[in-house]
């Protein structure tokens, strides 16, 4: 019975031992502002061109389609003939606030991805002011 111990131990204590020793990931630092900046300054920052309304109506054509979602001005010239459901799901709000339409599908209740919400970055214009 005491060999059964023994070998028990010698099986399972190097996994007690090692259990939680993994070298932990380093997480990415921020830069280091001083010891009173707690943010990023914005004086660091890109400015975002901002558009009104009007502006953003300007754009109302599938030759020219600029969408606010947010309050965020997109270009989606590019991305109308891609997009997974038809063309005519995007170029539908060119020169329009198009947060009730993207929030919904075009009002059928479903939801955009994170995916389809982050691949917007990528025709970012600027922000929409009112």
């Amino acid at each position: 019975m005491k060999i059964i111990i023994i070998i028990s131990l010698l099986i399972c204590l190097p996994v007690l031992i090692g259990f939680g020793c993994e070298k932990q990931e380093e997480q990415p630092t921020r830069p280091d502002f001083g010891p009173d900046v707690k943010e990023i300054p914005a004086d660091s920052l890109i400015p975002a061109t901002e558009y009104t309304i009007a502006e953003l109506g300007d754009h109302a054509t599938p030759d020219d389609c600029w969408v606010a979602v947010d309050n965020v001005v997109y270009d989606l010239t590019e991305f109308a003939p891609e997009h997974p459901a038809g063309s005519e799901e995007v170029t539908r709000w060119c020169g329009q606030d198009a947060t009730e339409g993207f929030d919904t599908k075009n009002m059928t209740g479903g939801s955009h991805s994170i995916r389809s919400k982050l691949n917007l970055d990528n025709y970012f214009r600027g922000n929409l002011i009112k």
